[in-house]
């Protein structure tokens, strides 16, 4: 079977491709973007991840900045994981040994390649939240992530309400809703969302601690009916980045249909 990296390129794209599929979404200079991205949705580009950190700067201009979550996995009460679980027996040695939140310098693997660029940076500006941080850059940026209280991963001291107050838009490039962290503020709003403790291992006055929180059971799986519900109201504008199919919304207004979405089906 052939493999997808032995198959002969039909097309390829740059960073002018980018800008003009961006400005053709409406992305202006001085937006503010909270942006999830797939690369490999958008093909094959030109100078990859970097080329399309470069774009969406250059599109939003020294007025602008960009927000993306920068949540690192692990870090956390391992009585909650579940990809993949972890025995009881393992609780204790997670919970002490655990390397410490160091903001810059986290794995966000997961978060993808994008997300990996931008955290390379040096003008980045991170939250510091062990489990829920967001970086940003660009006019904003400081203000954004100055202050992220641990028992508010998502509410109105968090750098999502500081977003909807700049009239943030979110930005989806091959991903779904259940990508959109800034929904998490409709569902924290809802309050419907039971409590639960977390822990992470932070420095506390130099000395490596693990730290309990009260915090929300936040869950994203419910945000794709919500995109839906949002699409069908024409909230949302569609168009292309590279090839990945992409999507751009005010932040505000996802925030008011997830909250109402949680307050009237669960």
């Amino acid at each position: 079977m052939e493999s997808l990296q032995s198959k002969e390129l039909t097309s390829v794209i740059n960073a002018e491709d980018i800008k003009k599929q961006l400005l053709h979404l409406g992305i202006k200079q001085g937006d503010v973007l909270e942006v999830h991205a797939s690369m490999k949705a958008i093909g094959y580009i030109l100078g990859g991840s970097n080329t399309v950190l470069d774009a969406i700067l250059d599109v939003i201009g020294y007025e602008g900045t960009l927000v993306m979550a920068a949540q690192a996995f692990g870090n956390s009460e391992p009585a909650y994981f579940e990809h993949p679980p972890v025995d009881i027996s393992l609780y204790q040695k997670i919970r002490s040994s655990h390397p410490v939140y160091q903001s810059k310098f986290e794995d966000l693997h997961y978060m993808g390649a994008l997300a990996s660029s931008l955290q390379k940076r040096p003008a980045v500006y991170f939250s510091n939240h062990p489990i829920a941080s967001f970086m940003s850059i660009g006019k904003h940026a400081k203000w954004i992530t100055q202050a992220h209280p641990l028992n508010d991963e998502f509410g109105l001291r968090s750098p999502l309400a500081r977003m909807v107050e700049l009239k943030a838009k979110v930005l989806l490039i091959g991903v779904d809703y259940d990508s959109c962290t800034g929904m998490h503020l409709g569902e924290h709003l809802s309050g419907k969302r039971p409590l639960q403790i977390q822990g992470s291992r932070m420095n506390v006055a130099g000395k490596e601690e693990w730290v309990k929180f009260l915090t929300h059971a936040y869950d994203s799986d419910d945000f794709k009916p919500i995109g839906r519900a949002m699409e069908m109201q024409n909230k949302i504008q569609a168009g292309l980045v590279g090839n990945a199919v992409t999507k751009i919304f005010d932040l505000e207004t996802a925030v008011r249909f997830t909250q109402k979405y949680f307050e009237d089906n669960l």
